[in-house]
């Protein structure tokens, strides 16, 4: 049996015991990070199921005015402090 790495095919029965044990661990985090990338899409599907409930659940609630950000308070300040001053 071979392993391959950077291109690189070595038989596994020549390999020390210490490079087999990290081959070993290699693989059991390859497979940890395969069970998160199956979890990751399951939680994600949950949040969009979630989100779309709640705009669902929001149809009929009207939105409250957003405020005007610090860059469109600004000349507005501006403009009522030269009216003040005149």
């Amino acid at each position: 049996m071979n392993f391959n790495i950077d291109g690189q095919n070595y038989d596994l029965n020549k390999l020390s015991d210490e490079a087999k044990a990290q081959i070993a661990s290699i693989q059991a985090v390859d497979a940890k990070l395969n069970e998160l990338k199956r979890d990751t899409a399951i939680i994600m599907t949950a949040r969009n199921m979630y989100v779309q409930a709640l705009k669902k659940s929001l149809e009929h609630v009207q939105p409250e005015p957003t405020p005007a950000s610090a860059s469109e308070q600004a000349p507005a300040k501006a403009a009522k402090k030269a009216g003040a001053k005149e």
